[in-house]
């Protein structure tokens, strides 16, 4: 374990002090310190502050060190449980993640997953949610095909986001908001239960989303933040065309708001306004004009409705290298990019 400084108090009170005089927390006992309920929430917690590590260019080795432990279970019983050695520097990352910052005057938390990169876009392509979508066994190599597909996608989508000119992108948002009359938004909350339509702007990335609600601007807008793709969701079309999904970013990557209340129909207005916007700059997957999926009682007809209206693609032939094509596409995105079917 690495020695570092900590000067926090809910800290001081579960600290240890291993053989060598360096003081550390089990993650078990952290967990309850700041109030978790469920383990499992507790461990995404674990990934983000590893992310912090792995970005700063220090060991993860040396501040999370994964023990095990057996517990008692009734009748005699006994079972063992994951737990880790935590460095003071690691069970400050988890702390610090667990402050509250106000974004666009709403409380998120302050963590990496509020922003997004390829280690938590990569977090839920897991076998267990392939099998329970699919109903059936997949191997741990459809896995690894998988995880090569989205993120090759993901990878191609950032080479895209890397080539636009940030300035041409500012000077197209501000005459669009200009000419539509959108107003920018600096308290969500005074959107709460207000139906309208929506521009989410990702300046870092030079791409908006545009949406509607009719439930309300800021619950519709919070879901985008909290709500994560299942994995099979998150290409759209093939991995050499797919547009990376809006609710794959973070809280924190979504730097400015618009919206309009009064636009008459919602549908229409969506539909026109989708249309309207460069392409370039468009997160959208689908057409605008069959609503939220708030809208729908079941998900399975909104995913018809957006067959039925028309998928966007997006043309990454500028960044498609065919060696690299062959080597994370499976075979039906070959075929799909062999037979001339590669952009629309």
């Amino acid at each position: 374990m690495c020695k570092m400084e900590d000067n926090n108090s809910i800290i001081n009170k579960i600290k240890r002090t291993d053989a060598n005089g360096i003081d550390f927390c089990y993650a078990r006992e952290l967990y309850h310190a700041l109030g978790y309920k469920v383990w499992h929430e507790f461990e995404k917690e674990l990934l983000d502050a590893k992310i912090v590590c792995e970005n700063s260019k220090i060991n993860v080795n040396d501040h999370f060190v994964q023990v095990d432990k057996m517990i008692n279970l009734p009748n005699s019983a006994k079972r063992k449980i994951k737990d880790y050695m935590l460095s003071i520097y690691a069970c400050n990352l988890i702390h610090k993640k667990n402050i509250k910052i106000n974004h666009f005057n709403v409380q998120i938390y302050n963590k990496p997953s509020n922003n997004i990169n390829l280690s938590n876009y990569l977090e839920n392509v897991t076998l267990d949610r392939y099998e329970k979508f699919y109903n059936k066994k997949f191997n741990e190599n459809f896995i690894e095909k998988q995880k090569k597909r989205i993120k090759y996608n993901y990878e191609l989508n950032m080479k895209y986001f890397n080539s636009l000119d940030v300035d041409e992108f500012n000077k197209y948002i501000s005459g669009f908001v200009k000419k539509y009359k959108f107003v920018e938004v600096d308290d969500l909350n005074k959107y709460d239960g207000v139906s309208g339509i929506y521009i989410m702007v990702f300046d870092k990335y030079k791409q908006v989303y545009i949406g509607l609600s009719e439930a309300g601007i800021k619950k519709r807008i919070m879901k985008h933040w909290n709500y994560k793709k299942e994995p099979y969701k998150l290409i759209y079309g093939q991995a050499y065309n797919s547009i990376i999904s809006v609710d794959s970013f973070g809280a924190l990557d979504n730097t400015r708001i618009f919206v309009k209340t009064n636009c008459g129909f919602l549908f229409e207005f969506e539909q026109k306004i989708v249309n309207k916007f460069k392409a370039k700059y468009l997160l959208n997957r689908i057409d605008g004009g069959i609503g939220s999926i708030e809208t729908y009682t079941d998900e399975k007809i909104f995913a018809i409705a957006a067959a039925i209206t028309g998928s966007k693609d997006r043309d990454f032939s500028p960044f498609i290298d065919k060696k690299e094509l062959y080597d994370n596409c499976d075979e039906y995105d070959i075929m799909m990019y062999e037979s001339g079917n590669k952009i629309n």
